[in-house]
């Protein structure tokens, strides 16, 4: 289907959601009004909640499936994804919709029906670009520290919201974020330029807010929003890795601006259900630069260089120097790899002054005293080790701490929730979380 045909389809399958929704929502609101006159329920109370359901099953989520957004699909929409804000709150997205690399490309802030669109304290509905400039110099002001005077406080309240969402983000992630939208299906904004509109010191350009007042103007400006959301126009459909067969159908020569020889490195989880453990496999690959993208090209049928099992060491001893530097007395580096091990030996072991002991062994393998270190650290090894029994073993050899010291970025506000929630569902680990665990910054 051409682009002229899926702008067309988008906008006969808004008009059906539409009527859908409609004719949901006088049921609704007839079932309220009976409950309310049999005593069963206080009046508006409970039909915000009540509209909220429908209003994401028969306006949001058509719109965003013809749209290319399918809520049904992981790989492209995530519902009530958790992000963490600075402060350590955690956060839920109601729909974020991701690119080829599932990196987020959309945000999108859900509203129940009865949500009242933008407009000033004290006066009454305004145009769309009426719409767009308040919003604008509420950003403004919310940058500035202060109260937003140009909305009511409802929308000040939520333009915060988007703000923190956005900036919980990760720098890579925000990059790939292309729009930001909040609705509540009757009306819809688009934010064109996120970064600049919560990220950057300066308020957005008003021109780079769209704003729909009514399911009318939604519907008759269905090719505009089509072409500001699309997800064929904010991301690569293509997938990042390729087969060579694929290449040849989707990359055209003369498009490819260079050409490297690389490697692609996949994760898996491999093993039984009680021996579950991730391996790493690396094929070899060209890599292509094509369109402002890069594209692996890889030869699956090779052999894959895998790495054993529980492959978490301190390799070469990039972590494992500066220890020794800072004057440690005594380290002890669990290294699986033989061929590192004996490397780890003869670089550092002979310079260390007797205080650098290293076994080939497995975290989980190795024959250890409990309670007989004082610190254990993990640079970028820890993930492959099978979580839960591999925070008890850390837990038993290292001896209980007066406390630990943690910094403020939202990577330990991140880990720290991640740990509670391994708590919560694993009870081996009730003596596990929490100190000596701690992220700090070396």
């Amino acid at each position: 289907m051409n682009e002229a045909a899926s702008i067309a389809a988008f906008g006969t399958a808004l008009h059906a959601a539409f009527d859908r929704f409609k004719m949901e929502e006088a049921v609704i609101r007839a079932k309220e009004t009976e409950d309310v006159a049999a005593g069963k329920a206080p009046l508006g109370l409970a039909l915000e909640s009540m509209l909220e359901r429908p209003t994401r099953r028969f306006l949001i989520d058509p719109m965003l499936r013809e749209l290319g957004w399918d809520p049904d699909d992981p790989h492209q929409v995530t519902e009530e994804a958790r992000s963490w804000a600075e402060n350590g709150d955690r956060l839920y997205f109601d729909y974020l919709g991701l690119n080829g690399s599932r990196a987020p490309a959309l945000l999108v802030e859900a509203k129940g029906a009865d949500a009242k669109p933008v407009r000033p304290p004290r006066g009454t509905n305004v145009s769309g670009r009426a719409m767009a400039v308040l919003v604008n110099e509420a950003l403004g002001s919310l940058k500035a520290g202060g109260k937003p005077s140009a909305v009511v406080a409802q929308w000040a309240e939520w333009l915060d919201d988007l703000r923190t969402y956005v900036r919980s983000l990760g720098r890579v992630e925000r990059n790939t974020l292309r729009r930001v939208v909040i609705t509540a299906g009757r009306w819809l904004i688009i934010f064109t330029n996120p970064i600049a509109a919560f990220i950057d010191d300066n308020a957005p350009q008003s021109g780079t807010i769209y704003c729909y007042l009514s399911l009318e103007e939604i519907a008759e400006s269905y090719a505009e929003i089509y072409r500001l959301l699309a997800r064929s126009r904010l991301t690569s459909t293509l997938p990042l890795t390729l087969k060579l067969g694929e290449a040849l159908k989707v990359l055209k020569p003369s498009a490819l601006a260079e050409t490297y020889r690389g490697d692609v490195v996949a994760t898996r989880i491999s093993g039984g259900v009680r021996g579950e453990y991730p391996t790493r496999a690396v094929y070899p690959a060209v890599v292509l630069l094509s369109g402002g993208l890069a594209f692996a090209v890889a030869d699956y049928t090779a052999q894959p260089l895998e790495e054993p099992r529980e492959a978490a060491g301190p390799g070469t001893g990039q972590a494992t120097r500066p220890l020794l530097d800072l004057g440690l007395s005594s380290v002890v580096a669990i290294e699986p790899d033989e061929r590192l091990a004996v490397f780890l030996s003869d670089n550092l072991g002979r310079t260390s002054g007797g205080r650098l002991k290293v076994l080939t062994s497995c975290l989980l393998d190795t024959d250890l005293p409990e309670a007989a270190f004082d610190l254990g650290i993990a640079a970028t090894a820890f993930h492959w080790v099978e979580p839960i029994a591999g925070l008890a073993r850390v837990r038993r050899l290292l001896r209980p701490a007066v406390g630990g010291r943690c910094d403020g970025t939202s990577f330990r506000w991140a880990l720290v929730a991640l740990l509670r929630d391994l708590k919560a569902a694993q009870p081996v680990l009730e003596q596990a979380v929490g100190k000596p665990f701690a992220v700090a910054s070396i």
